[in-house]
């Protein structure tokens, strides 16, 4: 195996390289990483092929075979799409939201096929659901569009499908090393904001400290994104400081509120006005929702009605099932404002 980046897999954690190749060397499978091909020839019946090692070496290596994988692309020339009219871009069919092509009759699906806006994603299980579709589609009944939001993007790092199986952690080594960077400084923070027990409390400065406490801590680490809410129920307030790609809904029976995420990372030396907190009211009976990206951001109340009437540990699960991108870890945090003692009858 001839890997011209550093690793074997190098969108996964290094440990997972370093098994994969160890796996193949009990095999006998050589794996050359870091190394470039410079040339291949047929040689009888045999391929020569020469390349250069990361220390400039050269090197010659003999195969029956020689497989080139750098990449996809469609495989649409000789097979008559442009004599009968199709739009091509770049070898792809192009299609609209029905996947219907330029011709009228002619349809199509899957790897092959691009929209308006680049970036189709080319996996098995999203043709199989644009095939259903266009299905039904073509049966005359109600067609479902695709909503390529909750597909995963160009970012997404797909697992590796191999003979060989590998499997990785929600969080790599690095990834865990800042969220411990981040915890271990909450839990030493005071986010009330006084710096002794008997001062008078000030969230927004206790999240102002917290939010610059965490950002120098994890300048050594590949940072992250924070959402902290500090609850006033005496106050009736709820202050909040997220930055980063972390969402923060309050709703209440007649309301739906987005709480202000700045943009940015935690670890990159954040300044003072972009990590300062807002408060809004926290009135009785509210519900707090913390989510991170792996939620679609989209979602509505009004799409579940009287989910919020139901204990917090259901709305998470509602939605967590219903709202998951599916292109990184999901958490959902949910609280609710206990009612006050008017309305339950009693204090508490």
């Amino acid at each position: 195996i001839v890997e011209l980046l550093p690793r074997l897999v190098p969108v996964e954690d290094e440990a997972v390289s370093a098994e994969l190749e160890r796996s193949f060397r009990k095999q006998g499978i050589k794996a050359l990483t870091g190394t470039k091909v410079s040339s291949a020839k047929v040689d009888g019946d045999r391929v020569a092929i020469e390349a250069q090692t990361p220390d400039g070496k050269a090197v010659k290596l003999e195969a029956d075979y020689l497989l080139v994988a750098t990449g996809r692309g469609p495989v649409t020339s000789g097979v008559g799409a442009e004599d009968v009219g199709l739009v091509m871009a770049r070898g792809y069919i192009h299609v609209d939201e029905r996947y219907q092509t330029s011709v009228e009759g002619i349809s199509a699906i899957g790897d092959v096929i691009t929209f308006d806006t680049p970036g189709h994603p080319q996996l098995a299980h999203l043709s199989s659901a644009e095939g259903i579709a266009l299905a039904e589609r073509i049966a005359g009944r109600e067609f479902h569009p695709i909503n390529y939001d909750q597909v995963q993007p160009g970012q997404r790092q797909p697992l590796p499908f191999a003979v060989e199986e590998a499997a990785r952690p929600a969080l790599d080594p690095d990834a865990a090393n800042a969220a411990h960077v981040a915890v271990t400084i909450f839990d030493q923070q005071p986010l009330s904001g006084g710096e002794e027990k008997d001062d008078t409390p000030d969230p927004e400065q206790g999240l102002i400290r917290f939010t610059a406490q965490a950002d120098r801590a994890m300048r050594g680490t590949r940072g992250g994104v924070i959402g902290v809410a500090v609850l006033d129920q005496a106050g009736g307030r709820v202050v909040y400081a997220g930055i980063g790609n972390v969402t923060g809904r309050l709703c209440t029976a007649d309301s739906n509120r987005h709480l202000v995420s700045h943009s940015g990372s935690v670890g990159t030396g954040l300044t003072s006005p972009r990590a300062r907190p807002e408060s809004y009211p926290w009135p009785s009976g509210a519900t707090l929702l913390l989510a991170s990206d792996g939620i679609d951001t989209r979602w509505e109340p009004s799409r579940h009605p009287g989910l919020l009437c139901h204990h917090p540990t259901v709305i998470a699960a509602v939605v967590h099932r219903d709202h998951t991108r599916g292109t990184d870890d999901a958490a959902v945090l949910v609280i609710r404002a206990a009612p006050s003692s008017a309305q339950t009858g009693g204090g508490r």
